[in-house]
């Protein structure tokens, strides 16, 4: 039968259609038009780094979720793992190395799981409850980006190649708003690295503009948390404030080194008061103060906290300010005995900032 000149012109209106539906419908050819994309407007992020760090259950989650959102920082939004063997290891690079060793030394672990099941951050909810948010973050996208940045030239610090390492990090993440922005620090946590006082230095060596937060807890509520969330690695009070005694001692000796790198926080003012806190929070890395870090917030949306016990709501919950009732007269005496003088001394250091 012969076709009208109408059927014709329809049946030709659909070729380009199905052209364009095959060229994409390969998922490799969409992952490499995103490379190509990325690989040609990539947004360098070589600012400083500030660093929060102290004993795991003592607020570094939380500040670094009030601030995800303030426009002046890239906000790292899980624990920064580029330490070897351990996060709180500072890593030691060797600048005659290959591009793909350094690489895979600064690769993050969770950046795979990820990608695999999105961003979480609320440790004793079962699966099923916990609040997930869409976390895209290509680990092949990172290597291309890191991997064109060192082909460029040899690395005359290990700055530089850290340079690439957060700069592969979040133009790897699709999503994260780039384009345009005014960023002036890079902003992460790590639990531990301040009781290493090597590890602190590297740091200060790679970053001597860089700044360190770190935030005391009552070491009795603390570990509440502390043992309620790892009962392995603080299996008793003895054992734990081995960890928090280690953790405060680190904080007095850098902010006594380094007063105008260090800003130490009360994480129960945090909790009590977070607007007055996160003020000088503000100040003290010369950024403005914007509303939105008084509240929690995962790429700006509000997310729930980060807690050892089970928390409903979003916000800066007081909750966690005092969980000295979950622990026992016997354990709170010996934490007593080992932390007081120590966690005095804390204590006033925070207070004669101001």
């Amino acid at each position: 039968m012969t076709r009208t000149i109408q059927e014709e012109k329809s049946t030709a209106k659909l070729d380009p259609s199905t052209a364009c539906l095959e060229e994409f419908i390969d998922p490799a050819a969409e992952i490499a038009a995103i490379h190509a994309q990325r690989l040609r407007a990539i947004e360098t992020v070589d600012q400083d780094l500030v660093l929060v760090s102290q004993v795991q259950r003592s607020g570094g989650t939380l500040v670094t979720q009030m601030f995800d959102g303030h426009p002046e920082l890239h906000v790292h939004p899980t624990e920064l793992y580029i330490g070897r063997p351990n996060k709180w290891d500072w890593p030691r690079l060797d600048l005659d190395g290959r591009p793909e060793d350094w690489f895979a030394a600064l690769f993050e672990p969770y950046t795979n799981r990820g990608l695999r099941e999105g961003y979480s951050k609320q440790p004793l909810k079962r699966r099923s409850e916990t609040e997930r948010y869409e976390c895209l973050m290509l680990p092949s996208l990172m290597r291309a980006i890191f991997l064109e940045l060192a082909s460029a030239r040899s690395p005359k610090s290990q700055r530089e190649i850290l340079n690439w390492h957060m700069t592969a990090y979040f133009n790897g993440w699709l999503g994260y708003p780039l384009s345009g922005s005014r960023r002036r620090l890079v902003f992460a946590f790590v639990p531990r690295l301040i009781s290493n006082a090597e590890s602190v230095a590297g740091y200060f060596d790679d970053y001597p503009g860089g700044r360190l937060i770190s935030l005391v807890r009552d070491p009795v509520s603390w570990y509440a948390s502390a043992h309620a969330l790892n009962s392995v690695t603080y299996p008793d009070p003895v054992s734990a404030a081995e960890h928090w005694i280690a953790s405060t001692n680190g904080m007095l000796r850098e902010k006594e080194q380094r007063a105008d790198r260090v800003r130490l926080v009360k994480f129960e003012q945090l909790i009590e008061r977070p607007e007055h806190e996160a003020r000088r929070l503000c100040e003290f890395l010369e950024i403005g103060f914007d509303p939105i870090v008084l509240t929690p917030t995962y790429m700006g949306r509000p997310i729930a906290a980060s807690s050892s016990f089970r928390l409903d709501g979003h916000g800066v919950l007081k909750d966690p300010a005092d969980r000295r009732r979950q622990v026992s007269e016997k354990d709170t005496a010996a934490i007593v005995a080992l932390t007081s003088a120590l966690y005095a001394d804390a204590v006033e250091a925070v207070e004669s900032q101001d």
